[in-house]
Formats: structure tokens, C-alpha cells, sequence
């Protein structure tokens, strides 16, 4: 893997990337300290479901998934990480291997806070190890909420249950909502466990409906209420 050391300080990106936003200004400085940065290229991998995460990662620039895949190579993503976002808690205490594989989609890079690094945190602030925790808590009721919504949701709730996810941080006052999708519609299409046609398909279906309008990964949202409402009726 291909980690070099950067000179450049990074306080203030870990500061405002969760579960760091607000720490001590000791605590950014502990674990600046120890961070390196890992450049990826698109198409890259990360690490495979057999490794142990290096550590805990924040990713600064570009795009990575996180996939599992079946016996005979289906892939199903998991998640899509963007700036801010972060992978690699689940293996931070165990030594157990990652179970998802994970490959850059877009060229960037990621600040690696090393597993020793995190323990050491831990260890000796009670503020650093409650914001691990709640970090965790909130990803594990994150991941059975994915597993509902594949589980017992159909294909039209999963498709409007996630546009109006991605919509949340927007103003509900406006009268239209512009979102941008993070990825390539197949890539989130298999987030939903759907094929890329159901999902074409489904946006399609709420295009017709007057609820969205769909241009290329632009998506304007028309009735955000009317969205939600379908998510909970189906």
C-alpha cells in the first residue's frame, strides 16, 4: 500500500469530520501527529475483504466504495465515501479481517489514523473513546437501517427513501430541491440492492408522477413531502 508522510498540518480537516468535530485542541494535535496520507488512483484497491484496516481513514479529496461480493462475483456496494466521510471502524479493536473490500472510484487521497494510534486515543481521553463510540453506535443503526430498507422495503420506497435521505440538508421551504447523485446510477443502484434498470425504472416512474425531474446525476425533487410519504407506504 502505497502511504507516504505529509508536512502539511491537518488539524482543521480532522476537526470538522466526523466523530472529531469539537475535540480538544490536544486531542487534534495527538493524533495529527501520528496521521500519514494514503494517494490512491482510481480503481485502486484499498484493502480486500480478507486484510484488516490499517487503521481509521478520512478521506480528503476523491471517492471510494466499499463492496461485498458473492461466490460468483456479484458485486453489491455497501457504501460510498466522498470528503469528509470515513472508513475502517469495524476492525479498529479486533483483529478481525474487514469483510468489505474497498476500491477508489475517483483519484484522492485519505488521512490514515493508525490502529495503535486510535487505541492510544482511547486509552487516554474518555471524551476521544465516548466519541468513538457514539461514532460506532450510530454506523451499526445506520447498517440496520440499510438492512430494513433491502429487506422489507420495495423497490420504489428504496428509491424514495434514498432521495429524500440525500435531500435532508436541504431547505424544505424551496420549491424545488436540487440534488446531485454521489455516484454513477449503477453504483447507487447497488447500494438499494437493485439492478440499474429498477432503478431507471423506478426514477422513471416518479419523474412521471411529477415528483422529481432527472437530468444525467442531477435530480430536481419536486414534492419532498409527497417522496417521504411514498417511502413510508410504498
Amino acid at each position: 500500500m502505497d502511504i507516504r508522510v505529509t508536512v502539511h498540518p491537518h488539524q482543521t480537516f480532522i476537526s470538522e469530520c466526523d466523530p472529531f468535530n469539537g475535540l480538544a485542541q490536544e486531542i487534534l494535535e495527538f493524533l495529527e501527529a501520528g496521521a500519514s496520507v494514503l494517494a490512491f488512483k482510481r480503481g485502486q484497491l484499498v484493502y480486500d475483504s480478507e486484510s484488516t484496516s490499517a487503521g481509521f481513514y478520512l478521506v480528503m479529496s476523491g471517492q471510494v466504495k466499499q463492496s461485498i461480493f458473492s461466490a460468483d462475483g456479484a458485486e453489491r456496494v455497501i457504501r460510498i465515501i466522498s470528503r469528509g466521510g470515513a472508513f475502517g471502524a469495524s476492525t479498529l479493536f479486533t483483529e478481525q479481517p474487514a469483510r468489505v473490500t474497498t476500491y477508489a472510484m475517483l483519484d484522492g487521497e485519505a488521512l490514515v489514523l493508525r490502529r495503535a494510534l486510535i487505541r492510544k486515543a482511547v486509552q487516554t481521553w474518555p471524551e476521544f473513546a465516548d466519541r468513538m463510540l457514539r461514532h460506532m453506535s450510530v454506523k451499526l443503526y445506520g447498517l440496520v437501517g440499510d438492512l430494513e430498507t433491502c429487506c422489507l422495503k420495495s423497490a420504489t420506497q428504496r428509491v424514495a427513501s434514498y432521495l429524500a435521505g440525500i435531500a435532508a440538508d436541504k431547505s424544505p421551504h424551496e420549491l424545488v430541491i436540487e440534488v446531485t447523485l454521489p455516484a454513477p446510477k449503477s453504483v447507487v443502484a447497488s447500494t438499494l440492492d437493485l439492478t440499474p434498470e429498477t432503478f431507471s425504472r423506478e426514477l422513471h416512474r416518479l419523474s412521471a408522477n411529477g415528483l422529481i425531474q432527472v437530468s444525467r446525476n442531477r435530480v430536481a425533487i419536486h414534492d419532498l413531502d409527497r417522496l417521504r410519504c411514498l417511502d413510508c407506504r410504498g
